[in-house]
């Protein structure tokens, strides 16, 4: 078993490119610095959660964090202390390596492998420990932590982790000459040693002083065999059972540790996700979590929709010109057109980031909100083409053909399509006729695309199941209604 807090599974879905386009990476810098955190935050984004399963898996984690302040500040302290153990185990294996020639070499490095295996057992079970102490007292009722907190209350008072930790005991101190072993070994028809297997680990006798001692001239070994012939064979024989019980107890360790390694990394997802949640609600622009709708739906319903480049670039929330976005069943896509200014770009870039923000179990800048799922998310921004030189619209042309012809290629079902002024050359009829045949195909790959552009001649071209809106730069609201 393997937990993870970003979906029940623990693998995300597929990557998606758009959050560069919508300015997402420059957004969360600004909000929560250029940190680790940051840094991971934006990789976890860029997986868009296509199950809603698993959104609100991560939203009922960001409840429980809120709900208490000080939970996330535990299990950070707890997760990285965790990971860290690791390179610890690996550290002091690396100093058992055999380096010496002879039985004798072979046998004390199998023996002081085993020794540095057999500390970890303990110290895991100490995590658990405090791991299921830092839910102490926490009011907690997302699956995922419930299930950490139950996982390490039945690991603490079950049998498994008694019996590793048993078997680890037997090793942890003194050396190989200090026990008697009795091991079993394999033979193959050539009577060649195919296996060796420790099957009983002992203390050794030693002489005790009583009256039986004083008057007998019997001494126990202190060694582990008396020399002679066969000797250094057996003592092989030894270091290969040790080793396998080294590889065993290794195994059975590694599997008990991977159950929780990684969270702390994890962890830092929720950390800028917090810190985003508290920018928005200090900064006025709206925090609510969408509705989430069936991606078949292909529906958006949202109130009061503000853009988060402009707030974090300085514009304060009642300066934002808010949008309200009502885009039903059975339309293929929208169409938006105005002069420059006139909020068209800002507009699509608030609506990509609420989509992307959803899909991440986080909640968007508005006083409402209802979304369908996207099993993909899409964005062609001509401004974030390759800069040509002025005039070279063909070349220009050719460059933004490709890569819409990229986007085309991997779409599935039900994904958004944002088009920010593509084919937006000197050659408007050119680049009208072009979109016109594009965006027509689209409906029949069942996608949606939204398309902010100056192409006037679309707005002509295309009609059936089609949303069309003009800008106007002195509006102060937009009503996009379908």
């Amino acid at each position: 078993m393997k937990f993870s807090l970003l979906s029940k599974k623990g693998c995300l879905p597929e990557n998606c490119y758009a959050i560069n386009d919508l300015s997402l990476p420059m957004i969360f810098t600004k909000i929560s610095g250029a940190t680790r955190s940051c840094d991971y935050f934006l990789s976890v984004i860029s997986h868009p959660l296509c199950d809603i399963s698993d959104i609100e898996y991560r939203r009922s984690i960001i409840a429980d964090l809120e709900r208490n302040p000080d939970l996330l500040s535990r299990l950070k302290i707890v997760f990285n202390r965790y990971d860290a153990m690791k390179n610890d185990w690996l550290e002091l294996r690396s100093g058992t390596v055999h380096t010496g020639a002879g039985a004798q070499a072979e046998l004390d490095a199998a023996w002081a492998s085993l020794k540095v295996t057999a500390l970890f057992p303990n110290t895991l079970v100490s995590f658990f420990k405090n791991i299921r102490d830092a839910f102490s007292n926490a009011d907690i009722t997302s699956e995922a932590f419930g299930a950490i907190k139950s996982y390490c209350t039945e690991m603490l008072e079950g049998s498994v982790l008694c019996s590793i930790t048993d078997i680890a005991e037997e090793f942890r101190y003194n050396n190989a000459e200090d026990y008697r072993f009795t091991v079993s070994v394999e033979l193959n028809d050539r009577l060649e040693v195919i296996a060796c297997r420790l099957i009983e680990r002992c203390e050794k006798l030693t002489a005790k002083k009583n009256l039986k001692n004083l008057f007998s001239h019997k001494k126990e070994s202190v060694l582990p065999f008396e020399g002679g012939e066969g000797a250094e064979d057996a003592k092989r024989l030894l270091a290969s059972a040790l080793g396998d019980v080294d590889r065993t107890l290794s195994s059975l360790t590694n599997s008990l540790y991977e159950t929780f390694y990684g969270i702390s990394k994890e962890l830092a997802f929720y950390e800028t996700a917090l810190t985003y949640i508290e920018y928005v609600k200090n900064s006025s622009l709206g925090c609510t979590y969408a509705k989430l709708l069936p991606p078949e739906d292909m529906t958006a319903d949202i109130a009061g929709l503000r853009d988060l480049y402009l707030s974090v670039n300085g514009m304060t929330a009642d300066k934002i010109v808010p949008a309200d976005v009502l885009i039903p069943k059975n339309v293929r896509g929208m169409l938006i057109r105005g002069e420059n200014g006139a909020g068209k770009t800002t507009f699509l870039r608030s609506f990509g980031v609420a989509q992307i923000l959803t899909q991440a179990g986080l909640p968007v800048p508005a006083s409402k909100a209802a979304l369908s799922i996207r099993q993909g998310i899409f964005t062609h921004f001509s401004a974030a083409e390759e800069k040509f030189a002025k005039g070279d619209t063909a070349g220009r042309f050719e460059s933004e053909a490709r890569a819409v012809s990229r986007i085309i290629s991997a779409l599935k079902p039900n994904s958004l399509i944002l088009f920010n002024e593509t084919f937006q050359t000197t050659a408007f009829a050119e680049g009208t006729n072009a979109m016109a045949d594009i965006l027509s195909i689209l409906p029949r790959l069942a996608v949606q695309y939204i398309f902010v552009t100056h192409l006037t001649g679309l707005f002509e071209r295309l009609d059936t199941g089609v949303i069309k809106y003009e800008f106007d730069e002195k509006q102060h609201k937009y009503n996009i209604w379908g």
